[in-house]
């Protein structure tokens, strides 16, 4: 039989309060892991979204045109504000506003990938 003593003498009280501060801060780096990851997707989406508008935004209504700058101007406050429900929130109306262009994009790279071949 093995008996094991604690070298260190620690009350109960202090036992869960150690647990509880452990247990807060994992909620709290949880937080923040989550909303570093929405603004690494926000930031490559407004890297993207300034790509297409150079590779297809002249296609663009300009009510298409307007909506795209004043979401991606909503997103880029709300990564400023750092809140994440706002931010997730802008990133899916930008994502969603942008789905046009994108189509544009595609369809301007098979032209030209036509055009290389031969084709038109």
């Amino acid at each position: 039989i093995v008996h094991l003593n604690s070298v260190v003498d620690v009350a109960d009280a202090d036992v869960e309060k150690m647990i509880s501060e452990s247990v807060e801060n994992a909620l709290d780096d949880m937080s923040e892991r989550t909303l570093t990851e929405a603004r690494i997707k926000a930031q490559n989406l407004l890297q993207s979204l300034d790509q297409a508008l150079k590779l297809a935004g002249d296609a663009l209504s300009a009510e298409d045109a307007a909506q795209i700058e004043q979401h991606s101007r909503a997103l880029r406050e709300a990564l400023d504000a750092g809140v994440l429900a706002a931010v997730k929130r802008a990133l899916a109306t930008l994502d969603a506003s942008t789905e046009h262009l994108a189509a544009l994009v595609v369809e301007r790279a098979m032209e030209d990938a036509l055009r290389a071949k031969g084709v038109l």
